[in-house]
């Protein structure tokens, strides 16, 4: 999971973004430019993971964020170094804008997102490795039941999956505890597919897969911390991938420990 989906997820979650209707004219006072609805983070982490594979070839990865929010529109920009320099992977850069609101006890978000790879290879790599996507996610939190459980689920749609690979659906669900004391514990769980003839990052006979987290979370000093387990359903690196990135040992289990702090 990225760092700018967690920002989302813990602005709906904190209730900064509420019901429609006029109920909120504090927020609705204020002016976009307004320093408040600025945000950012630093992070680093031991590996670059996403959705289960390493990003950044079980390297450290050092990681930056700059967010705006007014209202229930939300953008920003989130970047992070890579380690892939045979094809000049080496940073990645992600635009992403989006509406939040709360409907009937649910926090829900869309968001169109662009994932960028300045300096790319492209004769090397296969193809384009840049990738458009949209996010619809939605959660609720269940006060009542013991650990105040937050379930959400999150759809991906893009109609070029990485290295026009063809379209592409990703699901993931989740649910996260608050053990009391600043702690919490979460579990993840997501299904990539691709769809198309020029499946050159996956297995052609299968470009499907599937992966899983848990961690756990907690802060210190200012500090957010996230000491997280990540696996795949894949074990065979030869007849699953064929990208420099993507291989056998980038897609095995790991544990990956992050550190942010946002201001």
């Amino acid at each position: 999971m990225k760092s700018h989906e967690k920002r989302i997820r813990a602005v709906l979650l904190g209730g900064l973004l509420t019901a429609l209707g006029g109920h909120a004219p504090a927020v609705l006072a204020q002016t976009p430019l307004d320093a408040e609805n600025f945000s950012g983070t630093v992070t680093m982490t031991t590996d670059y993971v996403f959705r289960g594979i390493s990003f950044s070839s079980q390297n450290p990865a050092i990681q930056g964020s700059a967010d705006w929010a007014y209202g229930n529109w939300f953008a920003g920009i989130w970047g992070t170094s890579l380690d892939h320099a045979g094809v000049q992977l080496t940073s990645e850069y992600d635009f992403y804008f989006g509406f939040a609101s709360s409907n009937a006890g649910f926090d829900w978000y869309v968001q169109p997102i662009y994932y960028h790879y300045p300096n790319a290879d492209e004769e090397a790599a296969g193809g384009d490795p840049d990738m458009f996507e949209v996010w619809v996610n939605a959660s609720r939190s269940i006060a009542e039941v013991p650990g105040a459980p937050t379930v959400d689920i999150l759809y991906g749609y893009t109609p070029d999956y990485f290295f026009e690979s063809g379209s592409g659906h990703y699901i993931r669900g989740g649910v996260a505890f608050d053990l009391g004391g600043g702690i919490g514990v979460d579990f993840g769980w997501g299904y990539q597919t691709v769809e198309g003839e020029n499946n050159v990052l996956f297995n052609v006979n299968d470009p499907n897969y599937s992966h899983w987290d848990v961690g756990i979370t907690g802060a210190i000093v200012g500090f957010d911390l996230d000491l997280r387990y990540h696996d795949t359903n894949q074990e065979t690196g030869d007849d699953f991938i064929v990208r420099e990135f993507t291989t056998e040992a980038n897609t095995e289990s790991r544990v990956v420990f992050t550190i942010s702090r946002s201001f």
